[in-house]
């Protein structure tokens, strides 16, 4: 394959620590992604993602330290809501991060998914609603969270489908803060440099101007917005086209696009899209406790439970799947990767300029590594980070 380095996938069969490394999972620009396991006594076993910075950039100051960056800043998030990132290592000059495993699918491909598998072609509003309000109480934790009694200022910047990973449990999980705002990063994003994915961007965030807890809460209303009207809400044909709908801010009432909404509920939605942030929620838990307090109103449930059911229902071929899969590498049968179009259930792949294909295993986490629809080209990431993987999240 282009571009791959010759030693990509020397660490199998390694240990770095207490991880025995299995499998090469991915490529980035930056990271080698493997799967790994941790053995113990009475048979006890347990897997988890480590991504190990390529051998060549060690050296690279730059590169290191963004990469510390995000481990320590990980090791501060310790919610059900949040990826967990389980440890930092290093390993012949060559750091490691060590970060949950995951099986679930991202919700960007469940929203996609759903067009084929279930009634109506969208996931239920109701579950939509519960999906949201388990992401708010993700980030309210983050953007809450203190180190040493001084508020980290955390921004995550780059909430999307794409970064929402649903558990076949039925547990939402926030996954990659490559690129996330924080008192504490020793690196700093550059003044009137723009981060993060276009189509999910605030206006604010557009202008590169100061962010905080708000932008995270716009981007998750476009991303609500999105999943109840099964309409890109601010992606146009280019990212130029796409920032000026955003600095327009005209956002249509989701029962206007989709007539089968109760109108009741476009306040809720709307109040996360306001183009002034100031007239937005105040906060993550504000939105969460918005959405929580329509369902309360119509008599509707959403928790785990509820979700978990319904991926049964419609995704047992996903769970089939990441099983299959899941013994194959571990049997160190070479997993063939597949295209969006080729049809066959719970296939999948990433596709990103920087990446290569070596699984059907899914990366989920990555600012710069997005899934990409059939004829639908990825939205462009405003400025390509330096990080580009930091999987953790598998799925079928």
């Amino acid at each position: 394959m282009a571009g791959v380095p010759a030693n990509a996938g020397a660490l199998v069969g390694k240990r770095l620590g207490n991880y025995e490394l299995v499998a090469l999972l991915a490529l980035g620009g930056t990271a080698e992604i493997y799967l790994a396991r941790i053995d113990g006594a009475a048979g006890f076993e347990k897997y988890v993602v480590v991504k190990c910075l390529h051998d060549h950039l060690a050296e690279d100051h730059e590169f290191v330290q963004m990469f510390l960056d995000e481990a320590r800043l990980g090791a501060q998030l310790d919610h059900s809501n949040i990826v967990q990132t389980l440890g930092l290592g290093e390993h012949e000059g060559r750091y490691y991060l060590v970060m949950e495993f995951i099986a679930g699918m991202s919700l960007a491909l469940l929203a996609r998914r759903a067009v084929e598998r279930v009634p109506g072609g969208r996931i239920p509003v109701h579950l939509v609603l519960g999906i949201a309000a388990q992401a708010c109480a993700g980030l309210h934790y983050a953007h809450t969270r203190q180190s040493g009694g001084k508020p980290l200022n955390l921004v995550h910047r780059d909430i999307s489908p794409q970064n929402i990973v649903v558990t076949f449990e039925g547990d939402v999980r926030i996954v990659d803060f490559g690129i996330a705002k924080a008192e504490e990063r020793e690196t700093a994003t550059k003044s009137g440099t723009i981060k993060g994915k276009f189509a999910y961007m605030s206006p604010e965030q557009c202008h590169a101007k100061q962010v905080d807890a708000r932008t995270d809460v716009f981007a998750l209303g476009v991303v609500v917005h999105e999943l109840l009207t099964g309409r890109r809400l601010f992606k146009r044909a280019t990212a130029y086209e796409t920032y000026q709908a955003i600095l327009e801010c005209k956002v249509p009432a989701p029962s206007a696009v989709n007539h089968e909404l109760d109108p009741a509920l476009d306040a809720v939605v709307m109040k996360a899209l306001t183009k002034s942030f100031h007239d937005r929620y105040a906060s993550a838990e504000a939105f969460g406790e918005a959405l929580t307090k329509y369902l309360h109103s119509r008599g509707k449930l959403a928790n785990s439970s509820d979700i978990s059911t319904f991926i049964a229902q419609h995704f047992a071929a996903e769970i089939d799947d990441h099983g299959d899969r899941m013994r194959e590498l571990l049997e160190g049968r070479p997993v063939v990767a597949s295209g969006w179009d080729d049809g066959e259930p719970g296939s999948t792949s990433m596709k990103h300029e920087d990446a290569e294909e070596l699984s059907q295993f899914e990366v989920i986490e990555g600012s710069g590594v997005e899934e990409v629809a059939p004829g639908d080209p990825d939205d462009v990431p405003a400025e390509a980070t330096r990080i580009e993987m930091n999987p953790m999240a598998l799925m079928a």
